[in-house]
């Protein structure tokens, strides 16, 4: 796009577990930006992903399939993404390494009702191959019985606790608090004081400045916070969680400032 620069430009791709829930969210995004009129649904077999014949008569994604939309924040500032399904199947793995040969970035997805299974742990491997900068985006959470606590733990027991939540779903599920900027819902102060310390100490661990600052005892603005953790992402010192459930709307805006 001539009015984008270079530098507002995000690449990523989506990996996980076959179901996880990644083309849900790709039709999500699309339908988000703009560049479908409806929400795509691959139950229905109207999602703009999964297309092909065999895709729809099998429920499942099967070729890899790269996307372009823009996306206006809440500043005004638009930026460009360019991003890359997958398919989850371990058969169609071959096209798992094409759409991560091609992107700058991961975005892994989880269910929160399954957690971490055979295929994001794949993915992970993949990622850490590559050397891929990542997030996680826990989603599903409008399911009975899916956490993103309990997702969360596991994550954190699979791969280390520089995986932190950015956010955590509001009460009711009814959208999602930011852990530096948000209000604890019900039951969750104590969690998302404990999140909230943790991301400004890998935040700080990426930047000299700012290190100095929090070992001085003072508290990092939220800009602090947040150009931090891009320095921290990119280092591969933070893995930031999303929660997200795309067919209620809930996160995806939040998903697509974060990115």
């Amino acid at each position: 796009m001539k009015d984008i620069a270079v530098s507002d430009v995000r690449t990523f791709v989506l990996l996980g577990h076959n179901g996880s829930g990644k083309t849900s969210l790709v039709d999500a995004i699309l339908f988000k930006t703009g560049v479908n009129d409806r929400l795509g649904s691959v139950a229905a077999k109207s999602s703009m992903a999964d297309y092909t014949d065999e895709e729809k008569d099998r429920g499942f994604t099967i070729h890899v399939k790269p996307f372009n939309a823009i996306y206006k924040s809440k500043s005004g500032k638009k930026t460009q993404l360019v991003f890359v399904d997958t398919p989850g199947v371990a058969d169609f793995f071959g096209q798992v390494i094409m759409g991560t040969s091609v992107v700058e970035s991961a975005l892994l997805v989880i269910d929160g009702l399954a957690g971490v299974q055979v295929g994001s742990t794949r993915a992970w491997k993949r990622c850490e191959d590559m050397q891929l900068p990542r997030g996680i985006v826990v989603t599903g959470l409008d399911r009975e019985n899916a956490s993103f606590i309990k997702t969360v733990e596991a994550i954190q027991a699979a791969w280390g606790t520089r995986c932190l939540p950015v956010q955590y779903p509001a009460e009711g599920n009814k959208g999602v608090v930011d852990v530096v900027t948000g209000t604890a819902p019900a039951g969750l102060a104590e969690v998302m004081e404990a999140t909230k310390m943790s991301l400004m100490e890998a935040v700080a661990e990426g930047d000299d400045a700012l290190l100095e600052k929090y070992l001085g005892g003072q508290a990092l603005t939220p800009e602090e916070v947040t150009k931090g953790m891009s320095k921290a992402v990119l280092g591969g010192k933070l893995v930031p969680i999303f929660a997200c459930a795309p067919h209620k709307d809930m996160g995806v805006s939040e998903l697509l400032e974060g990115i």
